[in-house]
């Protein structure tokens, strides 16, 4: 979706790194838009962004709709298995404190997993919930 900032009001902008299966879509999307719209600029607030991630690693196929801080936060899976939250917030930037939201939302619906829960997630493992090997697949 497409909102005009000056009929919106909008937080500041996010600084978060985008893994570059994001980053070439919406680098699509700029080209797009500014053929389409030449005397326009696209700014993107990630923070209200969603999308949608389809597994590949078990038999059954599932969709995740979710918004695009959890979908940088899944697609790292593709890359390891096993991240600590400061090493996630190193590779993304995305704020420490939105990082334990996403986290708790990831572990209550069972989609990741820890194997220790601090009471500030400081130093936990997580994991993606399954159990093969991760073939790296989310289209």
């Amino acid at each position: 979706m497409v909102l005009n900032l000056s009929s919106w009001t909008f937080s500041s902008l996010s600084n978060v790194i985008l893994p570059i299966e994001l980053q070439t879509t919406f680098n699509s999307f700029d080209d797009f838009y500014s053929h389409r719209h030449s005397d326009r600029k696209l700014t993107w607030l990630h923070q209200y962004s969603i999308g949608e991630l389809q597994t590949n690693f078990t038999n059954k196929k599932y969709i995740l709709h979710v918004t695009t801080y959890k979908m940088i936060v899944l697609l790292l899976c593709r890359e390891e298995l096993n991240w600590t939250v400061e090493e996630i917030h190193d590779k993304t930037q995305i704020p420490s404190k939105l990082l334990l939201q996403i986290f708790s939302s990831l572990l209550i619906s069972k989609i990741v997993f820890t194997n220790e829960i601090n009471e500030d997630f400081q130093d936990s493992d997580i994991k993606l919930n399954h159990r093969r090997k991760n073939s790296g697949e989310f289209d």
